[in-house]
Parts: C-alpha cells; structure tokens; sequence
C-alpha cells in the first residue's frame, strides 16, 4: 500500500468546467451512500464522496449553488451544468464532501 501524500493537490471539475475545485491533501476518508436523498441528488445507486476538511476544498472558479435538501443538510452543484459537487451536513460543519465524479 502507497503511503497518503499530505502534499498532494487535486484538482476537478464540474461538467461544463465553470466550477473548478482545488483539494489540498488526502481525504479523511473515502465514502458511498445510498441513502434516499443521495440516490435522488445523483440519480444512481450511491453518492462516492472524498471528504475533506473545508479549508483544505478551494473552489477556484464559480462556487455552486447551493441547495437546503433537508434539515441541516446542504448540497452544491453547478448552476449552469447542473452536475452535483458536494455534500454537508450540521453535524460535520468543517467538512466538505466532495463527490468524487469532480475530480480529474
């Protein structure tokens, strides 16, 4: 197994490019859920994030729109592509979860 590079930057973005992120590091962890609202927020059969912490997401570009999409969860995505960028939630407020399909 490859040792995690807290230097290690990458990039993303969504489907039309207009929001482009910087992740700096690796993500705390790695995730799929496939709850209700996140199998309607990306139609599949899961969400994938890579969380991170919020200083370490750095939107570059346009920043998403953001969505209430229930109580004490917010959800981005492009206003203009409309591809889903992130997750947060009230009880991790210094997380971002970031879907991973935005990353290059």
């Amino acid at each position: 197994m490859s040792e995690l590079n807290p230097d290690a930057i990458y990039t993303g973005a969504c489907l039309c490019g207009a929001v482009r992120i910087k992740a700096i590091g690796e993500p705390d962890s790695v995730v799929a859920c496939h709850c209700n609202s996140c199998r309607r927020h990306t139609g599949g059969p899961c969400a994938v994030f890579a969380d991170y912490a919020v200083e370490s997401a750095i939107f570059t570009a346009e920043k998403p729109v953001i969505f209430s999409s229930s109580p004490g969860v917010t959800r981005g995505f492009c206003k203009k592509c409309g591809s889903t960028i992130s997750y947060q939630g009230e009880n991790l407020p210094d997380m971002i979860h970031l879907h991973v399909g935005v990353f290059d």
